[in-house]
């Protein structure tokens, strides 16, 4: 299968296309600096096209030949400069070159964040009321990028991700994870207590993981189907303070706030085992993670 990326040189990206390339996919990775990205031009069958998604000729030209598009980048900046808007354009314009280009499959990388606030136990029919800018962009791309892809002719399919950890995907590609496991590292390396509320953690998935769904889900015959791709444990952050505390040796304490937890909540993950036959567990990835994390620290 030839398969067109986007974002796919950040850090779950490199996750998704490292596996794709093993699997003996021919991949195009749009990324605006390909020089950045040598470990990627390493990989068997991978191809790095330099450009930006918010040049339609350039994506018009490369996509004819393509089985499928996954569409992982996210244009962001300020809320002042309207880029969540233009994410939401470049996408649609994607998918409409994708379709004129006999394209047949389309997979959006959206977020769990579209149903924030959380409700204490969710799925895929969840309400979806974003919060942010980030969660409204992904909520907008998901509706309109639907509606492109069924004009189009294109099958598609929606993945709201969880946060992800893990390590990254080779020696020298990008890492990245929720700030929160930075400020604890950080208060650990100081010495300094580590206040967290009681009860409050979040439910992950590991970067790896997030590559067997995508890899899963091209080799489906779905149309039209989201999944929210989790890992089945939900995780406190009463449990990652203590672990990060170890993993940097610190003599840290690791304080229950008062302050009821913000948030205590469980994606169901039944559709996910349900159409693909996967369910994970994130715990045992949180070592490793946890680990790489204190390194950058």
């Amino acid at each position: 299968m030839r398969i067109f990326v986007t974002g796919g040189s950040g850090f779950v990206g490199s996750h998704l296309v490292r596996r794709w390339s093993r699997d003996g996919h021919q991949i195009t990775v749009l990324t605006r600096d390909p020089a950045r990205s040598p470990g990627l031009a390493a990989l068997p069958g991978v191809s790095l096209l330099a450009g930006d998604l918010r040049d339609p000729a350039l994506i018009a030209g490369a996509l004819p030949g393509h089985d499928a598009i996954v569409h992982h980048a996210l244009i962001w900046g300020a809320p002042e400069d309207d880029l969540e808007l233009e994410d939401v354009r470049a996408g649609a314009r994607l998918l409409e070159a994708a379709g004129a280009a006999g394209v047949g499959l389309a997979i959006f990388t959206s977020s769990t964040a579209v149903h924030r606030p959380f409700l204490a136990e969710m799925d895929e029919t969840s309400p979806v009321r974003p919060a942010d800018y980030y969660a409204a962009t992904k909520a907008a791309g998901e509706l309109v990028l639907g509606a492109v892809a069924r004009q189009a002719g294109i099958r598609y399919l929606v993945v709201r991700l969880a946060p992800v950890i893990g390590e990254p995907a080779f020696v020298g590609a990008p890492f990245k994870c929720d700030d929160r496991f930075g400020a604890i590292a950080q208060a650990a390396r100081a010495g300094r207590d580590v206040v967290v509320r009681a009860g409050e953690g979040l439910q992950p998935i590991g970067a790896a993981q997030v590559a067997e769904v995508y890899a899963a889900a091209l080799a489906s015959s779905l149309d039209g189907v989201t999944l929210i791709a989790a890992a089945s444990d939900f995780i406190t952050w009463e449990a990652i303070a203590q672990r990060t505390v170890a993993a940097c040796g610190s003599s840290s304490q690791v304080v229950l706030s008062d302050t009821p937890p913000a948030s205590t909540y469980r994606f169901d993950v039944g559709r996910l085992e349900r159409t693909l036959g996967l369910r994970f567990l994130a715990s045992p990835l949180l070592e490793a993670h946890l680990a790489e994390v204190a390194r950058r620290t």
